[in-house]
């Protein structure tokens, strides 16, 4: 990846997020969610490991999901218990020619559980699914708001992505005015049972509303003509 002509330096980082706490699966301590003055997004405390090739990518992508927490639930005998956020930054070396770096947000939701799927838990475990719902929550709001947002008309629509440390984390996905270019994909798991339409239909409504196009022509956004993105 690093030291050929036109050539990138490529990083690694992986947190949970727990409410409101949130964990470096890759190092020590803590992370604390914040932005910068400019706006942008601060993981302060979060590691950064340097990948050297595909195979130490899977190695570290391996170590980071068995560090994670998971437990057994009434349907899922290792049900995660936070949300994953695996960071790829995409770093330009010298003499690349290009002046941006890049960053890959991929996010494992932790599942909601409604209350039949929880009367079992003990205490600490139903603080967790409160968490967990809270935070989907959260995320719903974010996405309907950043839906309407998109509608024309819609100007000085509110899209309340500081509500969680998950959302916050995705700030570049719901704030109208990020200055990033940004593309989301969504994969929604959804089981083919009976016993599930009802899990699986509220997945869906999670993901549909993400459908939606940012105005071609807005404003302030970062373009560089080197870009992939960019080209035609």
């Amino acid at each position: 990846f690093e030291g050929e002509e036109g050539g990138r330096e490529i990083t690694f980082s992986y947190l949970e997020l727990l409410g409101k706490e949130a964990s470096d699966c890759l190092g020590d301590g803590s992370v604390k969610v914040g932005e910068l003055l400019d706006g942008s997004v601060c993981l302060k405390g979060l590691s950064e490991h340097k990948v050297r090739d595909a195979a130490h990518m899977m190695t570290l992508v391996e170590k980071a999901a068995a560090l994670r927490t998971t437990a057994s639930t009434a349907r899922n005998d290792a049900s995660s218990r936070s949300h994953g956020v695996g960071v790829v930054t995409v770093a330009p070396v010298a003499g690349s020619g290009c002046a941006v770096a890049g960053s890959l947000y991929v996010i494992d939701l932790a599942g909601s559980e409604r209350a039949a799927d929880s009367k079992n838990h003990d205490k600490a475990r139903l603080d967790e699914t409160k968490a967990i719902n809270l935070s989907l929550m959260a995320l719903k709001e974010c996405i309907r708001a950043r839906t309407a947002a998109s509608r024309p008309g819609a100007a000085g629509t509110h899209v309340p992505y500081r509500r969680a440390k998950l959302t916050q984390v995705m700030k570049d996905v719901f704030d109208v005015a990020s200055p990033r270019l940004c593309a989301t994909v969504v994969l929604a798991c959804v089981s083919p049972t009976a016993r599930d339409a009802a899990h699986s239909a509220n997945t869906l409504s999670y993901a549909a509303p993400l459908r939606v196009a940012v105005a071609a022509g807005a404003p302030g956004l970062q373009r560089d003509p080197r870009d992939p993105a960019l080209w035609k």
